[in-house]
């Protein structure tokens, strides 16, 4: 059977977990047969195990799940350009992933009672600024829905929201909310994403 995609949150690793091992330092947090997306770049989408990531967001050491280390199953997802060949492999081998039973987590922040609590995590970051970051998420969010079509089960929070970056400027970006609290929400959403790019 199919794997599970979730939007949902990515558990953060203690700190120097990468001076152990994987089932004593990582799994007690993370899955094992778990894969977690992050909006990546291509100097530190593809990072070996422990080694720095030297990014922000997702990458930091001070706010990053994995506090700024790389790992196998913390999978890059370039969002700061439209690097269309290289995602679409690491696309490719999520969705054999999810074929082959393994679950998929997409960033999603949630921490009730913060005013961000809810926001979708790829690109959502210094990637509202990028040049075609309308293009870019128009296609990471249609690769999420062809992740979607081969899941046994997908799972969103009714509380998910996007900034809208179909916006004009870097300001509306950031402080305009698009609701995604369910799959029609999601998908009127990319058909949004492609009509504006």
């Amino acid at each position: 059977m199919a794997g599970t995609i979730s939007f949902d949150k990515v558990p953060r690793l203690p700190d120097n977990w990468w001076d152990g091992t994987d089932a004593d330092m990582v799994w007690p947090y993370w899955g094992d047969k778990t894969w977690y997306l992050w909006g990546a770049n291509s100097g530190n989408q593809f990072i070996a195990r422990g080694d720095p990531l030297n990014g922000g967001g997702m990458a930091s050491v001070q706010t990053g799940p994995t506090r700024g280390r790389g790992h196998p199953q913390y999978i890059g997802i370039d969002t700061m350009a439209l690097s269309i060949p290289v995602n679409d492999k690491v696309f490719t081998a999520v969705s054999a992933h999810i074929v082959a039973g393994n679950d998929v987590v997409v960033p999603v922040y949630l921490k009730h009672g913060a005013t961000d609590n809810g926001s979708f995590g790829l690109g959502t970051g210094y990637g509202l600024d990028v040049t075609d970051h309308v293009k870019i998420h128009a296609y990471v969010w249609g690769k999420l829905l062809d992740l979607i079509a081969v899941a046994g089960r997908t799972s969103i929070p009714p509380e998910m929201w996007t900034p809208d970056v179909t916006q004009p400027d870097s300001n509306s970006r950031k402080t305009t909310r698009v609701p995604l609290p369910d799959l029609p929400a999601v998908k009127a959403w990319h058909a949004t994403l492609v009509a504006a790019s």
